[in-house]
């Protein structure tokens, strides 16, 4: 089942379609800004997204527990990713981010199917263990490869940056 999400700025983040298990597809529209807190949360059949370049906040637990999720491309737009934002999406294998991102605490905590990703140089972090239980996952900054063994050396080159929501 594919959803073409009606609502206007932001998506408010009250879970209005957290555990919704039939959703398949959501397409995001062009007048939404931010997605708040939890909204696709435990859509467990959810397998694409689709994100506007107006988007520039992804909430917290947004897609956590999406298990069917395979793929993201988070776009140009997006400036910050919250803590917990794919944390627990088991079949995510791809994920391209964008330069100048800032990643939330564990963003991809426990997403076991993860096995490569590169990190933009630019990218900035507001929070710890980003890639928490990822232990099959190997990524790529700075031309440097860095696995579950020294994540934490990883984490000591990235900058840490405060985001702060207009």
């Amino acid at each position: 089942q594919s959803h073409h999400y009606p609502y206007r700025v932001p998506l408010s983040g009250s879970g209005e379609l957290n555990m919704c298990s039939s959703l398949e597809s959501i397409t995001i529209p062009d007048s939404v800004t931010e997605i708040g807190s939890g909204v696709f949360c435990w859509c467990s059949n959810l397998k694409s997204i689709e994100i506007p370049n107006s988007v520039k906040v992804i909430g917290d637990q947004e897609f956590a527990m999406c298990s069917s999720l395979e793929s993201i491309s988070i776009p140009n737009s997006v400036e910050y990713i919250d803590e917990y934002a794919f944390s627990h999406c088991s079949g995510l294998k791809e994920v391209t981010l964008p330069d100048g991102i800032i990643l939330g605490k564990q963003v991809f905590n426990e997403c076991e199917s993860l096995r490569n990703l590169t990190l933009p140089d630019n990218v900035s972090r507001n929070g710890g263990d980003i890639f928490k239980d990822c232990n099959s996952l190997t990524v790529t900054y700075k031309g440097n490869e860095y696995n579950y063994t020294n994540f934490d050396e990883l984490y000591n080159l990235i900058p840490m940056t405060i985001y702060r929501f207009n």
